[in-house]
């Protein structure tokens, strides 16, 4: 296999690069980078790239977003719980394009299989959500079948004035 001539490594404080051919490393803090970019100009081809719009797709999912955190805004759902379970939803939609749940689409299978009018939803992104806070299991703990994991029943998220969180 060829060797790379590049190797970057950071903490997100420092970066440091180094090249394997001149045996050089260059170091600076997070500040400085601005001022170190040339360093990484080995990164940028030849030629500048094209700049392409962002896709329909991309942006129409953006809107839809924006206007469910809307209407639970409207419905006086607000706070940090607001913002955690519009978090945990991108996660979700994120992790559902990219593979992450697997190849069958789960999360969208999961919001399909919900009633038409919604109303087991919140109970399912619940499970969903408390499967997901499920620390990881090392192997001896997991006396399981394989792909199941306990569901342990949660409180579903209220509406503002009845969690002692949620204030309108």
């Amino acid at each position: 296999a060829e060797r790379p001539r590049y190797i970057i490594t950071s903490d997100f404080a420092r970066f440091r690069l180094t090249d394997l051919r001149s045996n050089t490393t260059h170091e600076c803090t997070l500040a400085q980078l601005a001022k170190r970019a040339d360093w990484f100009s080995f990164l940028l081809e030849d030629e500048p790239a094209e700049i392409a719009e962002e896709s329909k797709i991309d942006r129409k999912a953006a809107y839809q977003v924006s206007r469910l955190h809307q209407a639970l805004l409207d419905a006086r759902f607000i706070g940090h719980d607001l913002e955690v379970f519009m978090t945990r939803l991108l996660f979700c939609f994120f992790a559902d394009a990219t593979g992450i749940f697997g190849e069958n689409r789960q999360f969208t299978r999961l919001v399909q299989r919900s009633r038409a009018d919604g109303k087991d939803l919140g109970a399912l992104l619940t499970q969903l959500f408390q499967v997901l806070d499920q620390p990881r299991r090392a192997p001896a703990d997991a006396g399981r079948r394989p792909g199941r994991v306990r569901v342990h029943q949660r409180q579903p998220v209220r509406r503002a004035g009845a969690h002692p969180r949620l204030r309108p």
